[in-house]
């Protein structure tokens, strides 16, 4: 398995997250770039990718072709971690076709209060965004991609677990928790 950050950038501001976004040089990992690195997995048999590290990979303009390209090099799973926020009707067309095999988004709340106080985003569109998703993969016939919530266990959220499962359970195929456990920022 590799990791390959197709971008290191990020349109969130999260309270629990250690990278320093506004202070690091950012960018997005170019076509070229990414099909030399996808030829070599390729070559070497590599049977699983994830698209991210830390960065928001719905930001890489090129997200949609790098799914397909490493499909069509053979890679049997291609997946990445989102923040669901830019996860429109059409890319999530675009990303299913391609051939997408899972997907986990990360949605830190079961309320707006807490889920705005963490993510400093709009929990009712990331809902929507995910159980789109969702429809339109069902209505395609489809099974793939998997679809996986996932939230970051902390002081903020800990009384929503519950209200999370129950929420998410007959919506998505999977859910996943993490702990948190650090404050120290991460810079370049």
């Amino acid at each position: 398995h590799v990791d390959i950050e197709s971008t290191n950038r990020c349109n969130l501001r999260c309270s629990m997250c250690q990278i320093d976004f506004d202070n690091m040089k950012s960018g997005s990992m170019s076509l070229e770039l990414y099909e030399r690195v996808i030829r070599e997995c390729s070559e070497n048999n590599l049977p699983s990718i994830k698209l991210n590290y830390r960065g928001e990979p719905t930001l890489n303009k090129n997200i949609v072709k790098m799914v397909k390209l490493a499909k069509e090099s053979g890679i049997m799973e291609v997946q990445f971690n989102t923040n669901g926020t830019l996860l429109t009707e059409k890319l999530s067309y675009d990303l299913i076709d391609a051939g997408l095999d899972r997907i986990k988004v990360s949605i830190d709340g079961a309320t707006p209060d807490v889920y705005r106080k963490i993510r400093g985003a709009d929990y009712h569109k990331v809902v929507e965004n995910v159980k789109n998703f969702v429809r339109i993969r069902n209505e395609k016939g489809k099974i793939r991609p998997i679809v996986q919530v996932q939230m970051v266990y902390m002081q903020d959220n800990k009384d929503e677990v519950v209200k999370y499962v129950q929420f998410w359970k007959d919506i998505v195929n999977r859910i996943g928790f993490s702990r948190y456990r650090s404050t120290e920022r991460i810079s370049n």
